[in-house]
C-alpha cells in the first residue's frame, strides 16, 4: 500500500499500539494526526516522528466527547486538506477482581471509550 502523502488520524496515539501505528505510518510517508488525552505523551510521540523526518500533528482530545471529535476532524482538514484514514485505537481496560470494584461508573467509561468512541 502506498501511504506517501496520505493523511491518517490515529486515536490513542500517546502510547502502546497507537504510538507504534503512528510511527509506522509516518515511516511509510503518511501524514499522521496523533490524538489522545495526554498532551505530554502526544508531544513526545510527535517529536519522535518529526525528528525521524516524518509529519505528525498532535491533537489533545477525549474520544468520548463528540465536540472534541469534531474538533479533531476540523484540525486535520485545516492542516492537511483531507483525511484518508482513521484508526480508532483509543481504549481503556481494567485489571481487578470483580468483588474489589467499588466504583461501577468505570464500566460506563469503558463502554464510552471502547465502543462508542
Amino acid at each position: 500500500m502506498i501511504l506517501n502523502e496520505k493523511v491518517f488520524i490515529v486515536t490513542g496515539a500517546s502510547s502502546g499500539i497507537g504510538e507504534g501505528l503512528s510511527k509506522a505510518l509516518a515511516l511509510k510517508g503518511a501524514k499522521v494526526v496523533c490524538a489522545a488525552r495526554r498532551n505530554d505523551e502526544l508531544e513526545r510521540v510527535c517529536n519522535s516522528i518529526s525528528s525521524s523526518g516524518g509529519s505528525a500533528l498532535p491533537v489533545q482530545m477525549d474520544i468520548t466527547v463528540l465536540e472534541q471529535c469534531r474538533f479533531l476532524v476540523q484540525k486535520t482538514v485545516e492542516a492537511y486538506g483531507q483525511i484518508d484514514g482513521i484508526i480508532l485505537n483509543a481504549g481503556i481496560s481494567m485489571w481487578a477482581r470483580f468483588e474489589d470494584i467499588s466504583n461501577i461508573n468505570f464500566f460506563q467509561d469503558l463502554i464510552n471509550t471502547n465502543y462508542m468512541g
